[in-house]
């Protein structure tokens, strides 16, 4: 599962805009960096973009971390699973670093046990 979580809502369309323009350019077979999002800004997408993005949307959640999680676990009861594989890709390493921190948190997995 493709997941980016933010600190807020208002920040995480800006993420996921990076991410939008990075699944255009690999449709359109640019091998590139991930867009920061200063680069994602004034981009404007066409129909056929936005035709590549809808459908890449399906298996993605970027959302705030309390959001993210509730969505895993309705894939996880969906499923029957029990192991998810997340994967964060963001326009910065600080905002991919913050993710796996916000998630982190929200499914409690920096709790020590005793």
């Amino acid at each position: 599962m493709f997941v980016i979580c933010a600190d807020t809502e208002a920040e995480a369309p800006a993420l996921e805009r990076a991410v939008d323009l990075r699944r255009v350019q690999m449709a359109y077979g640019l091998n590139m960096p991930i867009p920061s999002i200063a680069q994602c800004a004034g981009q404007a997408f066409g129909e056929r973009e936005l035709s590549v993005i809808a459908r890449e949307k399906v298996a993605a959640s970027l959302a705030r971390a309390e959001r993210v999680t509730e969505q895993l676990h309705k894939l996880q009861q969906r499923f029957d699973t029990d192991e998810l594989i997340v994967l964060t890709i963001a326009g910065s390493y600080p905002a991919r670093m913050r993710s796996y921190e916000l998630l982190a948190e929200a499914f409690e997995l920096n709790k020590q046990t005793p």
